[in-house]
């Protein structure tokens, strides 16, 4: 059973660490492949049906697309856990 789902909301980022790959990421991704907030809506409510646990928001900076607040709420709206990569998100 699948327990965690990961969304990259974008690649994009506002800083340059040496380590990141994110900005070359960034290029393939552009904003018009992004998922809508109607297929989003429908990726996590599939996966709450199937059972899942845990909703992780990856990518480059998500906090810098609406999406990721999208994404927060949903979760939040059908119980499930949210966190990114270095700390457990509170949502809202």
């Amino acid at each position: 059973m699948i327990k965690n789902l990961s969304i990259d909301p974008t690649y994009e980022c506002n800083k340059t660490c040496p380590t990141c790959r994110c900005s070359i990421i960034a290029k393939f991704y552009p904003p018009s492949q992004r998922l809508s907030d109607a297929r989003l809506e429908q990726l996590i409510d599939d996966f709450k049906h199937l059972g899942g646990k845990n909703v992780y928001v990856f990518g480059g900076e998500p906090l810098l697309v609406s999406s990721t607040y999208f994404i927060l709420k949903r979760a939040k709206k059908l119980n499930l856990n949210t966190c990114n990569t270095s700390a457990v998100w509170s949502v809202f």
